[in-house]
């Protein structure tokens, strides 16, 4: 939202959806989040306390926190032996059988 304040705010660049759009695909992204960053900087203009909020790391919790699956986590990997690797958890993870879960 901030770049596309700046870039609103900077000289020859008047056309509000415009400025939206350019920041939109500097992100990758669509008019879908052209709209959203135009919407976020409506609620914002009206209530300065009212950001947008990232929702990047706001889970519940994770698989690992299943105390069985945990239990068997630890049995696989001090199976493995001394020298254990974070490849050795994805690849136990992929099988068949963690897919099931």
């Amino acid at each position: 939202m901030i770049s596309f304040l700046r870039l609103y705010a900077s000289d020859g660049y008047a056309e509000w959806a415009k400025c939206a759009d350019i920041i939109a695909k500097s992100a990758g992204k669509g008019s879908w989040l052209s709209r959203r960053i135009r919407e976020w900087t409506v609620d914002f203009i009206r209530d300065e306390n009212n950001l947008p909020t990232a929702e990047y790391g706001k889970m519940n919790g994770t698989i690992l926190e299943d105390e069985d699956l945990a239990q068997e986590l630890h049995l696989h990997l001090q199976g493995i032996g001394k020298y254990v690797a974070a490849q050795d958890i994805v690849n136990y993870m992929a099988t068949d059988e963690m897919k099931a879960r």
